[in-house]
């Protein structure tokens, strides 16, 4: 794709458009607020020690923003429940992502 190309045809290049309309990945990779358009596009994440679940949650945050917000946030989380954070757990992830 050009340095030149119109930001249609850039949207287009990444697959970000439908039938002329922008997709859902638009607002949850650039807008600043997008659970202001999609409420569910946030994530959770509880950390428990041991195998028992119980409440209340020792640990829990639920990260908003942008998709890249949310997931340099989840992986900091990650680290300060998980110290040893490793590049599987990183891609472990963004998969489940």
């Amino acid at each position: 794709m050009s340095e030149k190309a119109s930001p249609q045809e850039a949207l287009t290049h990444l697959k970000l458009l439908a039938d002329g309309k922008l997709i859902n990945a638009v607002a949850l990779l650039f807008l600043r607020e997008p659970q202001r358009h999609i409420a569910t596009a946030v994530i959770k994440c509880a950390f428990f020690s041991g195998v028992e679940i119980a409440k209340p949650i020792p640990s829990y945050q639920l990260f908003e923003g942008t998709l890249f917000d949310q997931v340099d946030n989840v992986v900091d989380f990650s680290t300060l429940v998980t110290p040893d954070t490793s590049p599987a757990l990183c891609m472990l992830i963004l998969n489940a992502i």
